[in-house]
């Protein structure tokens, strides 16, 4: 998946995650897949800290992995292998220990502008599609979102048409700034069959929302 962030609101940092998954799927439906996460803040006010595996980079680049996955489930909508989460976290610019000083009532989101092709399936079955060219493997990815560190929450996933539709990470308004946001993603079947051998893609714009 490709992630990019950038924010809604001028005085604000701007922020731009770029996020790689790529996965693969051999003949029995094993694969090893990384993660690859890219993050850069544009202005001092406020920096991106990207934690996952118990490793946290601010800024930068990073992988992550997405370990083996072995699958012969048969039923639709069977979520397989490990969910991945990263935990994304707005710190201040100068002092990556202390939160970004947004506003004492204004919160952050992030919205996924995924489009109606991506998605598959509806409500809490929805994933995102493998976007692979050709030889991709038919299982598709769910996505998990929320304050919580588990992102427990499956998303709903809707396409997105512009910065205040679609589907965002954390339900409501927001969180403050010193409150992380999580998202995972787990390998999920979308039929009633083996996932085929192949590899997976996805592309996945990411928008900063400051309410």
């Amino acid at each position: 998946m490709s992630f990019s962030f950038h924010s809604n609101k001028v005085a604000l940092a701007v922020a731009t995650l770029a996020t790689g998954l790529g996965l693969q799927f051999a003949a029995v439906a094993q694969t090893a897949g990384t993660l690859d996460i890219t993050g850069q803040v544009t202005a001092t006010t406020c920096s991106l800290n990207m934690t996952a595996g118990g490793n946290t980079i601010n800024g930068g680049s990073r992988t992550v992995s997405l370990g083996t996955v072995a699958s012969t489930a048969t039923a639709a909508n069977t979520l397989i292998g490990t969910k991945t989460i990263v935990k994304f976290d707005l710190k201040d610019g100068a002092n990556t220990a202390n939160p970004c000083a947004l506003g004492a009532t204004q919160t952050w989101n992030i919205l996924l502008g995924l489009t109606a092709t991506q998605i598959t399936g509806s409500g809490a079955t929805s994933a995102v599609v493998n976007g692979a060219a050709t030889g991709g493997t038919s299982a598709a990815v769910a996505l998990f979102g929320g304050s919580d560190a588990a992102a427990a929450t499956r998303l709903s996933l809707l396409p997105s048409t512009g910065v205040t539709t679609g589907t965002e990470v954390f339900t409501g308004l927001g969180v403050t700034a010193s409150t992380a946001l999580y998202l995972g993603a787990q390998f999920v079947t979308t039929s009633a069959s083996a996932p085929t051998a192949g590899q997976y893609s996805a592309s996945i714009p990411l928008t900063i929302l400051y309410n």
